[in-house]
């Protein structure tokens, strides 16, 4: 479902079908550790900005934060009512932003929250008119999101 290199190279997480989260070693492809406690597959995964840890969510509702070292369970953020379709840590490493989707269809706008990693507290929780198409972190810390209408594209900042 996804793969991410940590932000130094050596390791590769992977997101599996099968419900599982493997992290490999980039250089020989031997398996590091493998995380089997999701109920349903992850759809997404991501390092943090420092490698200590990923971030992986789905269909579960929520993220569950692993230590990059051994796989193990580290947190379980709230859970929500749409699934997780997207994350992305930002460059600093200290927050979140998953994109959800409106289970009861794709054309039904889902929220985008920003959580912090430390905490898990939500830092801020934003509701588009249209569902997001697209975004990232940018290097002075702003969050950008796309959402498209048939007459444009609309580009959003989030602080």
């Amino acid at each position: 479902m996804a793969v991410v290199f940590s932000p130094d190279g050596s390791r590769i997480a992977s997101a599996d079908t099968e419900t599982a989260i493997r992290v490999f070693d980039a250089r020989t492809g031997k398996l590091r550790w493998r995380f089997d406690e999701m109920t349903l597959e992850p759809f997404t995964i991501d390092f943090t900005a420092d490698g200590k840890f990923v971030l992986v969510g789905g269909p579960n509702r929520s993220l569950i934060l692993l230590d990059a070292s051994s796989g193990k369970a580290l947190r379980l953020y709230s859970k929500q009512k749409d699934v997780v379709r997207y994350l992305q840590v930002s460059l600093d490493g200290r927050a979140v932003a998953v994109a959800y989707f409106n289970g009861n269809g794709s054309n039904i706008p889902a929220p985008v929250i920003v959580f912090d990693i430390s905490s898990g507290n939500v830092r801020s929780h934003w509701m588009p008119n249209t569902p997001i198409i697209g975004g990232g972190w940018i290097s002075d810390g702003r969050l950008l999101l796309a959402t498209a209408a048939p007459e444009a594209l609309h580009i959003w900042s989030l602080p």
